[in-house]
């Protein structure tokens, strides 16, 4: 799976928004609240089209655990924030195409006669259908079509006094999309579950993960799970005769680590990385690009980033100097309170810092 083109429209601070010529690895740029992270969350939401629970968790991402609301008081609901300016009169749309067709996401909050003709639709399709009125509840309507199987699929999220539920229950897509929050620090556990997913898939990859982590500890020999007060945490062999916690090494080869088995998780999908620079040092930059590009390669992962350092875009170009086909920037700009993009080859890149000019 690979999109190549995008369009967003009416998503968080994007009233229409278009990016043409994906390619494998794309790097976005722009100041704050220009909407970065947003873009992230819209493939998130897109990706993930046959659950539309994802549309509220894009929300936990950012530090808002979801929470329930009395659709009789409250005069906000979980999704409300998705749309444009709170106004949720206007219908949230993101499409994607590529060589084998497009897709399409739309989310809609139904008004009252809708709403209405829901329930009474429900009830008589709907085997152990809850007893609600249509007064008393909030509903987000998700579509979705695709040209390439066909697809015209459409599901519910409701909120009512006592529950939040989605009908008819929602299925695993086809191709996997990890987002991977600015802040997200992996827990221990979360670690060593991706990596056992690795060791029962094929020990040999294993070996050129390790191998590309040496550029943040170049001791680096042997990764292995090992358990410690009845918790399973990635240990690493340095060769110092005995295995040392990984956490207690470089927060570099942890983010590294996550980031990798992330991409085997996500082969063949999409990975998505909120300021990819965080814990890592400037100096290996290049070499983290070049890491990133060689297990992108390795499992058909086409990655979204961004990042708001200098540096982190300095190294990326330079890292794809040799085969710049397959990494592109894109800058986020608002203008005239619409955000648009500028493009940027690798090729592009090369004048704009022999200019100087700022890019960031």
């Amino acid at each position: 799976m690979r999109y190549e083109n995008l369009k967003i429209k009416n998503f968080r601070g994007f009233k229409e928004l278009t990016i043409s010529n994906l390619t494998r690895i794309n790097l976005f740029v722009g100041k704050n609240a220009v909407g970065k992270t947003a873009l992230l969350e819209a493939v998130f939401v897109h990706s993930g089209f046959y659950n539309p629970s994802l549309a509220i968790s894009v929300n936990a991402l950012r530090g808002l655990e979801p929470y329930k609301s009395d659709p009789l008081t409250s005069f906000e609901v979980p999704w409300s924030s998705l749309f444009n300016d709170y106004k949720m009169e206007d219908p949230i749309e993101i499409e994607s195409d590529n060589e084998k067709g497009k897709s399409k996401t739309r989310l809609k909050a139904l008004n009252l006669e809708e709403k209405i003709q829901l329930v009474e639709k429900l009830r008589r399709e709907t085997f152990g259908m809850p007893v609600f009125s249509a007064e008393s509840i909030q509903v987000l309507q998700f579509q979705f079509q695709r040209d390439i199987k066909q697809e015209n699929r459409e599901y519910f999220l409701i909120l009512d006094q006592n529950d939040l539920r989605v009908l008819p229950v929602a299925q695993s897509p086809d191709f996997s999309t990890i987002i991977i929050p600015s802040s997200r620090r992996p827990v221990p556990q979360e670690l060593s579950e991706k990596f056992s997913k690795l060791m029962i898939s094929d020990k040999k990859l294993i070996k050129d993960i390790v191998d590309v982590s040496r550029i943040f500890e170049p001791r680096l020999r042997e990764i292995t799970i090992l358990t410690v007060g009845n918790i399973p945490i990635l240990h690493a062999d340095i060769g110092i005769g005995r295995f040392v916690p990984i956490y207690y090494l470089s927060e570099g080869l942890v983010r590294a680590l996550y980031i990798g088995l992330s991409m085997f998780e996500v082969r063949n999908g999409v990975l998505l990385i909120d300021e990819i620079e965080n814990g890592i040092h400037y100096s290996v930059l290049r070499d983290f690009w070049k890491f990133l590009s060689k297990l992108s390669e390795l499992f058909n992962v086409q990655i979204f980033a961004t990042t708001h350092s200098y540096e982190c875009i300095a190294a990326a170009h330079e890292a794809f100097s040799k085969d710049s086909s397959d990494f592109k920037l894109y800058r986020l700009e608002k203008l005239d309170e619409e955000i648009v993009t500028k493009e940027f080859s690798n090729n592009d890149l090369e004048t704009v810092f022999k200019a100087g000019f700022e890019i960031r």
